[in-house]
């Protein structure tokens, strides 16, 4: 006997066929979506070194980069690990030394 399915459309806009043996849409099953976790790391002086996102156990999303007097060193995006998009250099004053286009 053939099971009765239902093209469902899930709250993320996921199309998938509910039946009675899978209720619930497939890509959005529990624990499938994990957030990304706010991370900061600190110089042995207890100053800021580095804050941004891990994603399972991998930086992922913006990260900045800090010297031990405070001031912003570099900024950058990662997904998965891997930097991407447009990454930042900054001197002591806060005036732009290099930019550079990851891949």
């Amino acid at each position: 006997m053939k099971q009765k399915r239902k093209l469902t459309t899930c709250s993320r806009g996921h199309k998938f066929y509910k039946t009675a043996v899978r209720p619930v849409c497939p890509i959005c099953l529990p624990g499938r979506y994990k957030k990304a976790e706010k991370n900061k790391h600190y110089h042995k002086d207890g100053s800021m070194y580095a804050k941004g996102s891990m994603l399972g156990g991998k930086m992922h999303g913006s990260w900045i980069w800090f010297r031990k007097d405070g001031t912003k060193m570099r900024t950058g995006s990662f997904k998965n690990g891997k930097q991407i998009r447009k990454w930042t250099t900054y001197d002591r004053e806060g005036n732009v030394v290099k930019v550079t286009q990851m891949k």
